[in-house]
């Protein structure tokens, strides 16, 4: 994987035209990861239906209030509200941190990277707009 991420850092840096920014090329070398996993089966992730209220607060309620909620939550990160969610959603930290990407600190704190379809509905939520719908 580490020989992959190096061919696409030296392709990507290339381009003259539009150079890729890094978190672009993590980004990419993290989805190969999960394309290149034969335990992972991600076209029977549907995120046609992605919303805030059915796909983003039941993943945040369960695997980030514990830390991120109330008068003083972990790193300052307010995630009880939208407002709190959106910040950094628009910031690219919600992603970057939930995807275990370079540059952020990997979330859940002491836990299981997300599942590939989770990571997903939080990318298109973000990708959509991260929309309070």
């Amino acid at each position: 994987m580490f020989i992959v991420g190096v061919a696409l850092v030296n392709l990507c840096s290339c381009t003259k035209d539009s150079p890729l920014e890094i978190p672009q090329v993590i980004s990419t070398i993290d989805t190969l990861q999960t394309s290149l996993d034969p335990e992972v089966n991600i076209s029977d992730c549907d995120t046609s239906e992605v919303s805030f209220s059915t796909s983003i607060v039941p993943l945040i309620s369960e695997k980030c209030l514990q830390c991120h909620s109330g008068n003083a939550p972990l790193g300052g990160v307010h995630l009880d509200s939208y407002e709190g969610v959106k910040k950094v959603a628009d910031s690219g930290r919600l992603y970057g941190a939930l995807s275990w990407q370079a540059g952020y600190e990997a979330m859940p704190q002491g836990a299981d990277r997300l599942p590939p379809c989770e990571l997903q509905n939080v990318n298109a939520w973000v990708n959509a707009g991260a929309l309070n719908n």
